[in-house]
């Protein structure tokens, strides 16, 4: 049973407030990060992979999972889109590596705190 990302980073990138200049690889972490958090315990486990099977076999736009798609659409993805801001904001302002914790800078913008 396949675990798929019901949104891209592109997509993420383009409703959120994330710029397009954050690495893909940490947004696809948070946005299954959340998926598996976030968005299971709100479906129910039953409900969250009963999703991920018709949107891994690609029937969820099939006649018969309209319901599916609808939630998904209307309900789901602008749920995660909020949770993936909300938690990613702690994984895009700090680094974690082997050694510390750091606070990411750059020569335009200027870290809080």
């Amino acid at each position: 049973m396949g675990k798929p990302l019901y949104i891209s980073t592109d997509y993420l990138r383009k409703q959120t407030i994330i710029n397009d200049n954050v690495q893909g690889e940490i947004l696809e972490s948070v946005i299954k990060q959340v998926q598996e958090t976030e968005i299971q315990s709100l479906l129910g486990t039953t409900l969250y992979y009963k999703l991920n099977d018709i949107i891994t076999d690609g029937s969820i736009t099939g006649a018969t999972n309209s319901n599916y798609k609808e939630l998904l659409d209307d309900y789901i993805l602008p749920t995660l889109l909020q949770y993936c801001v909300w938690n990613g904001s702690i994984y895009l302002n700090y680094k974690f590596t082997n050694k510390n914790i750091s606070t990411q800078k750059s020569d335009d913008s200027e870290p809080l705190g």
